[in-house]
């Protein structure tokens, strides 16, 4: 590919281990690249990331996550209205009992994609080739948490972020499961190390306490065998601010579709809450025509018309659609993605090492 450069944009995904060497020679090679998540699974290649990115700077490339929650409507509005003081207030700075942001994010290890069952590949099970849950599909928490609390600001990890306890556990595998989503008979020899029993303990599973600018945040990422309940692939988020707590939920009681919740809390009255929200909706007939609020005896639920739920595949031609704008004009970039990546990448692959130091904790 380096040498015959048959164009001049290069898309990279699958093992996570290494990644970031084949991100870095790309760019040294004068190609733009769009990467998905994640680009480092160890703390250690943070020197690498941090290189990467100012080599992109330096050669005019674009070099891009593929954050496809930041696409998701509810996320959008979540921002939206967190970022709307008449609605919300203020950001809450929370405690170590009780964060002011919390997050989670279920997946499922067997599940049906565009209509056929997922077949993984067994390195897939390999946390030292593909990374725990936090370093993997846990950057999109990590990423959504900074995105909506602190839109288009700088964030410096080694000043603004500390992280402060985290643990995991493993999701346990049986041979017959493994076989039937791997297509494999038996475990690989890179995976003997974490059979007990005759069982694959997978450490997919991990619970992260951090601040970010002082802002306690507790994130859990976990993954199930497959889900029993018809919901699928969750992700539910709570920001608490003086006037209200704006929360994306995904339960039963939603048909475990997402949906945005506006809770009056604190210093606002419902009412003054109620007449804030609606006219914030008002602003964004233009972007959201339909946009209403139904209201409960609680809390307010944003109602989002069904055109405007797109889906996750679609999420990733809006993502692309993103970079080659930066492919077009790299330096239209802004610099807050660059030091966005490195925050995000820092609480995943640092909250990891930290769950691994557990004394609960089995390597």
């Amino acid at each position: 590919m380096l040498r015959y450069r048959p164009g001049n944009i290069v898309v990279l995904t699958g093992r996570n281990r290494g990644k970031i060497d084949k991100i870095l020679a790309s760019l040294a090679a004068g190609l733009n690249v769009l990467a998905d998540k994640p680009w480092i699974i160890s703390s250690r290649e943070m020197p690498k990331l941090e290189k990467a990115l100012r080599m992109a700077a330096d050669k005019h490339l674009a070099a891009y996550d593929i954050m496809t929650e930041r696409y998701e409507v509810t996320s959008e509005l979540q921002r939206v209205f967190v970022n709307d003081a008449h609605v919300f207030g203020r950001l809450e700075t929370g405690s170590d009992s009780d964060p002011a942001v919390r997050a989670r994010s279920v997946h499922q290890i067997m599940k049906v994609v565009a209509g056929v069952p997922l077949r993984r590949p067994p390195w897939f099970l390999d946390i030292a080739e593909y990374g725990e849950g936090l370093a993997d599909v846990g950057t999109h928490v990590v990423d959504l948490v900074q995105w909506t609390a602190f839109p288009d600001q700088l964030i410096h990890y080694a000043q603004d972020i500390r992280v402060l306890e985290a643990r995991r556990w493993p999701l346990v595998v049986t041979p017959e499961q493994f076989a039937k989503v791997t297509g494999e008979e038996q475990f690989q020899a890179a995976l003997i190390q974490h059979v007990r029993g005759g069982n694959l303990e997978y450490f997919c599973n991990n619970s992260v306490h951090y601040t970010i600018r002082g802002i306690h945040v507790r994130l859990d990422i976990s993954w199930n065998w497959e889900a029993s309940d018809g919901s699928g692939d969750v992700y539910e988020a709570a920001f608490l601010g003086t006037r209200a707590r704006v929360e994306i939920r995904q339960g039963k009681a939603d048909r475990y579709v997402p949906e945005l919740y506006i809770v009056p809390v604190g210093e606002a009255s419902r009412a003054e809450v109620l007449a804030a929200a609606q006219k914030k909706i008002g602003e964004m007939q233009e972007r959201w025509p339909g946009l209403s609020l139904a209201e409960s005896d609680h809390d307010l639920r944003v109602v989002i018309p069904p055109r405007f739920r797109v889906g996750h595949e679609a999420h990733f031609a809006q993502v692309t659609s993103r970079f080659f704008d930066f492919v077009r004009s790299p330096d239209s970039m802004p610099a807050w993605e660059a030091d966005g990546m490195l925050a995000k990448y820092y609480v995943s692959t640092a909250g990891v090492e930290l769950s691994q130091t557990n004394p609960q904790a089995r390597r």
